[in-house]
């Protein structure tokens, strides 16, 4: 049976053909696997790149678009199957926690293990960010938070006993919340000073729980008290700066913010990815830990090249190349025209897609 895929040097390149791999030249990633190449960006890549090979679904196989597009798409199935059990799953831990108090750890340990095990990054990130029901926040957020922090772990190189913690940490750092009363977590409007004291206790309320699971590390109980401290020691509940929050808690922060601000809420709709990234770089000089954003942001804006985006004037376009230093406003191609909207102060990216 022939390959579905074959190498070629870059000045064979052709308009139309599909990438197999990741196109990445000196540890930098230019392009994403499954990119189209536009007649422009083939031009680009030959001229930059002639010497270099990459790889591409064979052009010969007048079947190949199609498989690749049935195997994205039963992926993507596959991964949200995934995400929906593990979420019932947290849901059934919330309620026992709501109704006896006690954390069912088996529970925990069974979607912690699917977690750990989870491939195609991409896809999974992509995922995350999908639109979903509001009425299942909660629960989809823990799952959520947990794949993004075991995704932030491995990338500053955790053990795999950390990342199993961690995970466990990601998965109940809103536990408490099963504590608070459902009308005031499911609000519309704004929360009203007594009404934001009473969530702001989420988090001692699940310390306590999570730290009468037997046997269960100190550093998850630990991670769960302060996923809301603040490097400059504005968080709660116990007002501590940089140095006195728990690593786990500094990882879950940034993967909470993160899931928080990119979902659909009751009170908001969900905001663009590259908006959010820019706002965790933000708080990175105050809030967020400046260290762990920097790996967090570098490798999250990997997924993000070559994906499709839609402008604020109408037009979709492809994201070419994007600059850490400026996360909203990337290189975009559009009909083979090349955008730098950071020369733009009009033009922008509404959402990713």
């Amino acid at each position: 049976m022939k390959s579905l895929v074959m190498t070629i040097r870059c000045v064979d390149l052709q308009p139309g053909m599909v990438l197999s791999r990741d196109f990445i030249i000196n540890n930098v990633k230019l392009l994403n696997k499954d990119v189209e190449i536009s007649p422009k960006l083939a031009v680009k890549i030959m001229s930059q790149f002639p010497q270099e090979h990459l790889q591409i679904y064979r052009p010969d196989n007048p079947d190949n678009k199609s498989i690749y597009k049935e195997n994205i798409a039963s992926k993507k199935v596959k991964i949200e199957k995934d995400f929906s059990a593990l979420s019932n799953i947290a849901e059934n831990i919330f309620k026992e926690v709501a109704k006896s108090d006690e954390v069912e750890i088996k529970d925990v340990r069974k979607i912690s293990e699917k977690i750990m095990n989870f491939e195609d990054h991409g896809l999974i990130m992509k995922s995350i960010v999908e639109v979903r029901n509001v009425d299942e926040y909660t629960f989809r957020h823990s799952v959520n938070t947990a794949v993004l922090s075991v995704t932030l772990g491995k990338w500053l190189n955790l053990s795999n006993n950390n990342l199993k913690l961690l995970c466990y940490a990601g998965l109940l750092h809103d536990i408490g919340k099963s504590k608070i009363r459902p009308e005031i977590l499911n609000k519309k409007g704004n929360l009203n000073k007594n009404e934001f004291e009473e969530i702001k206790r989420h988090s001692r309320l699940g310390y306590d729980l999570v730290k009468k699971v037997p046997f269960i590390d100190t550093s998850v109980s630990l991670a769960v008290l302060m996923h809301h401290e603040r490097e400059d020691g504005s968080g709660y509940p116990l007002k501590l700066v940089s140095n006195n929050i728990h690593p786990f808690a500094k990882i879950i922060a940034i993967a909470d913010t993160f899931d928080a601000m990119t979902s659909n809420r009751v009170y908001r709709s969900k905001i663009c990815p590259l908006s959010v990234l820019e706002n965790i770089k933000a708080d990175s000089f105050k809030q967020l830990d400046p260290n762990y954003c920097s790996v967090f942001i570098t490798n999250m804006l990997n997924f993000y090249i070559g994906d499709n985006v839609a402008l604020n004037n109408g037009k979709l376009g492809r994201i070419v190349k994007l600059n850490p230093n400026n996360i909203t406003k990337p290189l975009v191609s559009v009909n083979d025209n090349f955008y730098d909207l950071s020369l733009s102060t009009s033009l922008c990216i509404e959402d990713i897609l």
